[in-house]
């Protein structure tokens, strides 16, 4: 079963249409004792030490119009994700495969040390110009295989 939380959803039916739109949300990774003077850099969060996180993006509308879509993960210390750190990317994804119900799923999982950054965010990089589709993204412990779609927790077929 996977779970969801809204102040880990980073896009909710959002509309990227060309270039690189940065989603709607953004998770702020300072902790309330992690804040420091002003001025100073805040420290990442380790708010989920030592669990593997995913970010899930799920095509709510199917796209039309443009070439591909790409999802990166962007770490920024300024919250309009302005100068970003890219933590990982999907391959360019053709629109032939964006259709309504697709799953993308980016590992969050650190190889290494990272950059003190405060936000954590996607965005999507389009080829082309996209007509219409629409993604609803968010953070996540756990990607199930099966069905995700559930109403009072009952699998709807």
């Amino acid at each position: 079963l996977m779970m969801t939380d809204a102040l880990l959803r980073l896009s909710d039916g959002q509309a990227p249409t060309t270039g690189t739109v940065v989603a709607s949300n953004v998770i702020d990774l300072a902790s309330a004792s992690g804040a420091k003077a002003s001025g100073a850099q805040n420290q990442l969060s380790d708010v989920f030490a030592g669990m593997p996180l995913s970010i899930l993006t799920t095509v709510t509308t199917a796209f039309a119009g443009g070439t591909s879509l790409q999802v990166q993960a962007i770490l920024s210390a300024s919250e309009d994700m302005s100068s970003p750190v890219v933590l990982g990317e999907t391959d360019a994804i053709p629109l032939a495969s964006l259709t309504a119900g697709t799953r993308i799923v980016l590992d969050l999982n650190r190889l290494g040390p990272l950059a003190a950054k405060r936000y954590l965010s996607v965005q999507y990089k389009i080829v082309g110009t996209m007509t219409g589709g629409n993604v609803t993204t968010d953070v996540v412990d756990n990607v199930p295989s099966g069905p995700t779609a559930f109403k009072t927790f009952l699998p709807i077929k």
